[in-house]
């Protein structure tokens, strides 16, 4: 393996990739790869925010998107995994996958926004006369976050099948 002149390794000469993060360069992201990964990170941000809020009388409380549907943490992993993918391809390179990158974020994107649309317009219904329950903004700002995503890969992919 080759050293670099602050004896930090370097990639291997024959032609294999490591990770290092020092490594990471911006420059290696699109436009839409860095959309899609600021888009993730405030859609797995909201997924934590008050999705519903809940008045009963004088009292009132909110409910996150995580805690009142469970199966949004799969969302959480998602957003993780697709912010976690850009930075792999940022500091490794293109080189680093067999499959471009383009197919696997629209999948991921997609995935993510089905899981954001089911809890949006599946507002639980208050089983008490008196009690409320209402979309708060996490709900907004979740479901923003994985239509911006989307689009953000979406794009770039219709432009590359028409290229071909």
């Amino acid at each position: 393996m080759r050293q670099s002149p602050s004896n930090a390794p370097m990639a291997p000469e024959d032609g294999t990739s490591t990770f290092h993060f020092e490594d990471m360069n911006v420059k290696r992201l699109t436009a839409a790869d860095i959309t899609a990964g600021i888009a993730s990170l405030l859609l797995l941000v909201s997924l934590f925010l008050p999705w519903y809020a809940v008045h009963a009388g004088g009292a009132s409380f909110s409910l996150s998107g995580v805690g009142h549907h469970k199966f949004l943490w799969l969302a959480v992993l998602l957003s993780v995994v697709v912010i976690t993918y850009l930075i792999v391809h940022a500091t490794v390179g293109p080189q680093a996958s067999p499959v471009s990158k383009e197919p696997v974020l629209l999948g991921l994107s997609v995935v993510q926004l089905i899981l954001v649309i089911i809890p949006f317009f599946y507002v639980p219904v208050a089983m008490v006369s008196g009690v409320t329950v209402s979309p708060a903004y996490g709900a907004y700002v979740a479901l923003a976050a994985a239509v911006i995503s989307l689009v953000a890969v979406v794009v770039p992919f219709v432009r590359s099948l028409g290229q071909r």
